[in-house]
């Protein structure tokens, strides 16, 4: 399951990446898409479903690559956000489905109550 859930990470991040490439997307809209973002911000998704007393750690540590990323003027802000929606959203949301199908548990049958 949880190579599965990496591989959604990637999935998500660089297939995004390769669409971006491809259509122009974020370069029409004067952006860069992220793919620094999107992994990372895949990474602490996943991190935060595994791990998750220690939410908070993660969550820092992806603030942190922001303020590094915009110190160092790599991306801009709207580059971050614009890709961290794009990525975070639906990554989050197919994280979640898949666990919450491996966690599911069908109801008991009538024989075995």
């Amino acid at each position: 399951m949880r190579f599965a859930a990496f591989a959604i990470v990637v999935f998500m991040a660089y297939g995004l990446m390769f669409l971006d490439n491809r259509y122009k997307v974020w370069p029409a809209l004067g952006l860069d898409y992220s793919t620094h973002t999107a992994v990372a911000l895949g990474l602490v998704i996943l991190l935060s479903f595994n791990a998750t007393k220690l939410k908070a750690l993660w969550c820092g540590s992806f603030a942190a690559y922001v303020l590094l990323m915009l110190y160092q003027r790599y991306h801009t802000i709207a580059d971050i956000v614009t890709t961290a929606l794009a990525v975070g959203a639906p990554t989050a949301l197919l994280l979640a489905g898949l666990y919450r199908l491996h966690f599911w548990k069908a109801p008991p049958s009538p024989a075995e109550q």
